[in-house]
């Protein structure tokens, strides 16, 4: 069997994880076991192969189209969602086929047809073209998934130096023919290619399956900083509802020695009596008062917790309206953090004042929230001047405050500026959020 259908099997082969790849994005996923998958993957990989390598162009187009509709009954959606993504796919499919073919005559310096009549060339473009495709299918999935969640830039990178680096590779391989032509070096030669293929596919399953799992940590953490808050409004409300049930158990006995004094005609001891009264009543342990339960649990707690520390807290403008525009976990993700980073960075401090300045304020639709607290003077950065490092000796599960708060406040295409003053040693947080 000619090397050519070996490398046609293996190529759909990996044609079929990229398309189940995408269809996943687009498509509900349906219960299926593992061997449908496995059925459905040999079947396609031996059908395409058969019919790229002994059938016409245009037969063996409309028998891949046909395959690619086929895997849509791997998922559960309407048939004009199926019939949309198959386009889109086929789209993607001939668009990455012509790149190839372009870049390998190109490189190769002949003409774009006689890339599928020579050996060398038609192998590399069989190859060339799932990665390229590869980046097309990815490609796509961030940029829909972008609407939702930050995609960081380091993505993009290994989304595109990984798959050319690799092509590259299969150029110089096949090309200039590094590898001798005997048929033992063509065989380790065209596995070497196909394998490389496979780690482009496995390496972007691997960066997708740890993002993922990082994304649920953040959730994780996201949600327990929210069942303390609820833990910590509860609490508080339970222990003021205690402490005014004592007070009103005892109010009628302060009525009756109150309005004794005044029928005895005692009113200079009655108003000192109520005097001493009035010195005895709990005040309310609230600072803030916007109406958003959110917002207020988190600046009530935090602000607590910060003069419990001996930090001196300094309140400015705290003014919003009680329906914010936000998820409640967001309100946390930004807030929450923002206190907890600030009011860790006081704790450092030593020999020096600790204070935290909050204002908090929404006017002409935007949000502007600012914090500026007192540090240490010693700041760990990242790579660029605005990634600022964790300073916790368990960096695996911290750090991640700062990017969470950016990554939420660019949810709602907000700015989030975060300024060090070492001479002065303050840290300022700037959040604007449009729209409001």
């Amino acid at each position: 069997m000619s090397w050519l259908i070996l490398a046609e099997i293996a190529t759909a082969l990996a044609k079929f994880f990229i398309i189940i790849i995408f269809f996943k994005a687009l498509l509900n996923v349906k219960n299926n076991n593992k061997w449908a998958y496995v059925l459905s993957a040999s079947i396609f990989a031996i059908t395409s192969a058969i019919s790229n390598y002994y059938l016409n162009v245009l037969f063996s187009c409309a028998i891949n189209i046909a395959l690619c509709f086929a895997i849509t009954f791997l998922f559960r959606s309407n048939i004009k969602s199926k019939l949309f993504s198959v386009i889109l796919l086929v789209i993607f499919l001939v668009s990455a086929n012509l790149a190839a073919a372009i870049t390998i005559a190109n490189l190769s310096r002949i003409s774009t047809p006689v890339v599928y009549y020579e050996y060398n060339s038609l192998l590399i473009e069989t190859i060339i073209s799932k990665l390229i495709l590869l980046v097309f299918v990815k490609t796509f999935i961030m940029l829909k998934k972008s609407r939702q969640t930050h995609i960081s830039v380091n993505y993009w990178a290994l989304l595109l130096i990984i798959p050319a680096i690799s092509a590259l590779t299969l150029f110089i391989v096949f090309d200039w023919k590094i590898i001798s032509s005997t048929p033992r070096s063509s065989a380790i030669s065209l596995i070497s290619a196909i394998g490389l293929l496979f780690v482009n596919i496995i390496t972007f399953r691997f960066f997708d399956f740890f993002r993922e799992k990082a994304n649920m940590q953040t959730k994780e953490k996201t949600l327990l900083q929210y069942i303390d808050l609820q833990t910590a409004q509860y609490n508080t409300a339970q222990k003021e509802y205690n402490e005014k049930r004592a007070a009103m158990h005892d109010f009628a006995k302060h009525i009756n020695i109150i309005n004794e004094m005044l029928t005895n005609l005692k009113s200079a001891d009655a108003l000192c009596y109520v005097s001493k009264l009035a010195e005895n009543i709990i005040p309310s342990k609230n600072h803030v008062h916007t109406g958003n339960s959110v917002v207020d649990t988190i600046f009530n707690s935090k602000i607590t917790q910060a003069k419990n520390l001996g930090i001196k807290v300094k309140l400015d403008n705290i003014f919003i309206p009680a329906d914010l525009p936000m998820n409640a976990s967001d309100l946390v993700v930004v807030f929450a953090n923002a206190w907890e980073n600030a009011i860790e960075a006081c704790e450092k401090v030593i020999n020096r004042k600790k204070i935290i300045e909050v204002g908090l304020v929404c006017r002409d639709e935007r949000l502007v929230f600012k914090l500026i607290n007192s540090t240490s003077g010693i700041t760990i950065r990242g790579k660029n001047n605005m990634s600022f490092k964790t300073s916790k000796k368990d960096y695996i599960n911290h750090g991640f405050g700062i990017e969470n708060i950016k990554r939420t406040v660019a949810k709602y295409n907000g700015l989030a500026d975060f300024k060090h003053n070492g001479d002065k040693g303050m840290f300022e947080l700037t959040i604007i959020i449009r729209n409001i």
